[in-house]
């Protein structure tokens, strides 16, 4: 007997399992050594005569991983197996590949996995080999990957990416790290989105996904790589595991000018570092685009770029401001930001950057690391990028505006390939341009765009009712993979919002995102009749309706969340896994300076009472300088809990600000 393939098979299929299988193989030897004579006989195992041993039976393949372990019944007379293998149905021992002498239970490995392999064995005396047994096939595995953990309320999500030949799944679970098939709670014949319930809040769970099809005798590939999580109900309270016991960091001086530094996007990357995305001015007083990585304790992480941060500068030739202004991490983990750089002309550009995992410009995108793309609405003037996403197939899309007269600015969609050049499939060459949403022919400005599961785009922004200078309306378009405006939606792919909270100038949409329900979800800031703003989430169906059963007829507005009775903004939007809406931005006070606040709705447009203060958490003066804090981003983390980035006033020069960062549990 091969001890350690036998040891390896039991490690791969778990020990019930082989057991089970070694258990039935020593039992049928057994069997069958009675049947050719027991109690010590000198003839057992000996054939006599002219005629080979007979056929071998139950023959089974099993597969796993890279590796099908191979089993069958012994007979009488045999002193030898062989085991003949190939891709195609219908293996001989003529055809086949030959295993010579091989023993039950054999495993067979570096195999391919997604492929095929069948067999047959026979049995040999030493000169004579039996024909050959009935067919056995078995399909090896990859186990799945990209497996990650997302909690709720008393519950997490558990995703992963398909797996090829796969017909199902395995889950795993334990609250001790190093969970395997034989140690783990088994959660059999799962889909990915798994929603775990019933779950204790404040506890570590550990999940590893295993990929199963019912090919021959069935395969059960090796275990994912291990991911976590912890349900938390969210208390809107500071976390005192960050930033030293405090909830919060502060970051500036990244460029060198001692003024101020903004984070305007953040992103969580697969091992759970902060990325920031936002500007930092210069010595000469200009602005750099600048990202920085922070730990998950708020340290900066000095193996990212040049002590933590990534500076550029100059994208588009103009030596003057650079400036991000939102990011995403691809499915390689690469960092793709968007934004703008001062040209030559002079004006600004869009500009799309990627940097690799290390904070090193990608040059395998654009040939430098960025591209930059002016002009888009034909009015030989500034172009911006404010928002970036990534649909299913990796090409990166952005929108934004470009200005189309002296009165006409327009709302824009850039469509990339991922090597950098435009995907000349997307609308004209690359580029969609809208005007007049609401009807005015002056302003439409794209400032967040999404990708939905049906690879739908999805871009939320405002549209002018009246020409350039006046007011604007909320507005949403929608359009399919190809650019084109999906009439489905609204009144010809559009929809636009006014006057929501009754004073009949502004109304802006500056985030957007889809719930599970095919919800989509914008908020923003709305003119009062008061003569201030306030913040607002509007909620549509996937037609471009206003959802009745949310808020006001589709509508939740909140003002005065810091006391000062002054402008409410929301900045962006994100869901908890319990379906709850989180909303960042800022209040004025009682002091008329901004203070960060989060907002926390149930899923019908209700505050949630046991979130911090009634629903709401406010806070000022992170960076010391008693004035302004803003909420620029928000996103949960794979623990449940809240992670916002913006900006704080200091105390070291008028009007000068730093990045900060936020955490709460």
């Amino acid at each position: 007997m091969e001890i350690s393939r036998v040891r390896l098979a039991k490690e791969r299929i778990g020990s019930g399992r082989f057991l089970a299988l070694y258990s039935l193989a020593l039992f049928s030897l057994a069997l069958s050594i009675g049947a050719c004579g027991g109690g010590g006989s000198s003839k057992r195992g000996v054939v006599s005569g002219p005629n080979p041993p007979p056929i071998p039976t139950g023959l089974a393949a099993q597969g796993m991983t890279s590796e099908i372990l191979i089993t069958w019944n012994p007979v009488g007379g045999a002193t030898s197996y062989n085991l003949y293998w190939s891709n195609a149905a219908g293996v001989t021992p003529a055809a086949g590949s030959p295993i010579l002498g091989a023993v039950s239970p054999y495993l067979h490995a570096t195999l391919s996995n997604g492929t095929t392999y069948y067999y047959v064995v026979t049995a040999s005396d030493g000169t004579l080999e039996s024909a050959a047994s009935p067919e056995a096939l078995a399909l090896p595995l990859d186990p799945p990957s990209g497996v990650s953990a997302a909690a709720g309320d008393t519950e997490i999500t558990i995703t992963w990416s398909p797996v090829t030949g796969a017909t199902g799944y395995d889950l795993y679970w334990s609250n001790t790290q190093g969970v395997t098939p034989g140690t783990g709670n088994s959660i059999p014949g799962v889909a990915s989105g798994l929603s775990h319930s019933g779950l204790l809040n404040g506890v570590i769970y550990y999940y590893v996904v295993t990929a199963t099809n019912s090919v021959g005798g069935g395969t059960e590939s090796v275990e994912s790589a291990e991911t976590f999580s912890t349900p938390s109900a969210m208390q809107g309270i500071l976390d005192p595991s960050f930033g030293g016991g405090q909830g919060w960091i502060v970051h500036g001086d990244a460029a060198g000018g001692g003024y101020s530094d903004w984070g305007r996007a953040l992103a969580l990357d697969a091992m759970g570092r902060i990325v920031v995305a936002g500007y930092s001015y210069n010595s000469n007083l200009d602005q750099d685009m600048v990202l920085w990585r922070f730990d998950d304790t708020g340290a900066i992480d000095t193996s990212f770029g040049a002590g933590g941060v990534a500076i550029h500068h100059d994208a588009a030739g103009g030596n003057a401001d650079d400036a991000a202004t939102h990011m995403v991490l691809d499915a390689m983990g690469r960092i793709v930001v968007t934004g703008s750089s001062w040209n030559s002309t002079p004006d600004f550009d869009t500009v799309i950057w990627r940097y690799d995992t290390n904070g090193i410009l990608d040059t395998s995108f654009g040939g430098r690391g960025w591209v930059v793309h002016d002009d888009a609405g034909g009015g030989g003037g500034t172009d911006r990028g404010e928002a970036v996403a990534i649909d299913s197939q990796g090409r990166i899309l952005v929108t934004g505006f470009s200005l189309a007269s002296p009165s006409e600015v327009d709302m824009v969609i850039w469509r990339y390939e991922s090597n950098g050049d435009l995907d000349l499939s997307f609308g004209s060459a690359g580029v969609v341009t809208h005007n007049s949403a609401a009807g005015g022919g002056g302003i439409d400005v794209g400032f967040s765009i999404l990708v939905d599961s049906a690879d739908r785009i999805c871009v939320g922004g405002a549209s002018s009712t009246t020409p350039f200078p006046n007011s604007a309306d909320m507005a949403i378009w929608r359009y399919d993979s190809s650019g084109n405006l999906d009439l489905g939606f609204g009144l010809g792919g559009y929809v636009v919002h006014g006057n929501a909270a009754g004073g009949n100038m502004d109304d802006i949409a500056r985030d957007v995102v889809v719930d599970a329900t095919g919800r989509i979800l914008t908020t923003g800031y709305s003119w009062s009749s008061a003569g201030d703003m306030e913040m607002v989430i509007w909620a549509y169906d996937s037609t471009g309706n206003l959802d009745a059963s949310f808020g006001s007829s589709g509508v939740v507005l909140h003002g005065n969340a810091a006391g000062g009775n002054l402008d409410d903004f929301g900045n962006a939007i994100t869901l908890t896994g319990s379906g709850n809406i989180l909303v960042t931005g800022d209040s004025r006070g009682p002091g008329a300076d901004q203070d960060m606040v989060i907002w926390c709705y149930d899923a019908t447009g209700n505050l949630e009472p046991l979130f911090a203060s009634g629903g709401i958490f406010v806070h000022d003066s992170a960076a010391g300088g008693m004035d302004d804090d803003v909420g620029s981003d928000i996103t949960m983390d794979a623990m449940g809990r809240i992670v916002v980035c913006g900006f704080s006033m200091t105390s070291s020069a008028p009007g000068s600000a730093d990045l900060v960062i936020w955490r709460l549990r």
